[in-house]
């Protein structure tokens, strides 16, 4: 989908690895005027979200391997977009974790942590 001035828009998602996160990269490449840059910790998960998109939509797709709870890292995915295409339209912050799990005496303070830096710093 182009922008109101006919330039091709520029989405990103992290976590494109994960259910919700190919279903939305799927969707945007579903879009002509719309190129990607996915990201996610996994490169198993990503490799088979951009493998399960359309062949001719795959030269419009940059991928970067990013832990969002390192700021670096983010800063990565965001230069990423910005080398390859110019600009950043719209980030999608989908990565999360559904941790730390058990019993809440049993759970150590670093779970909680990693939770928190993925979660919320990470969408920020």
């Amino acid at each position: 989908m182009t922008d109101e001035t006919g330039r091709r828009r520029v989405v990103v998602i992290t976590g494109a690895g994960g259910t919700l996160g190919a279903a939305l990269s799927h969707h945007f490449a579903g879009e002509p005027d719309t190129d990607l840059v996915l990201s996610d910790l996994s490169a198993a998960s990503l490799d088979a979200t951009v493998a399960g998109l359309a062949p001719d939509r795959r030269r419009a797709v940059e991928t970067q391997l990013a832990d969002v709870s390192d700021y670096a890292q983010v800063e990565a995915v965001v230069g990423l977009a910005m080398e390859r295409f110019g600009r950043l339209d719209v980030l999608i912050s989908n990565a999360g974790v559904l941790s730390p799990n058990g019993r809440i005496h049993n759970l150590e303070t670093g779970d909680w942590e990693r939770a928190f830096r993925v979660n919320v710093l990470g969408a920020v």
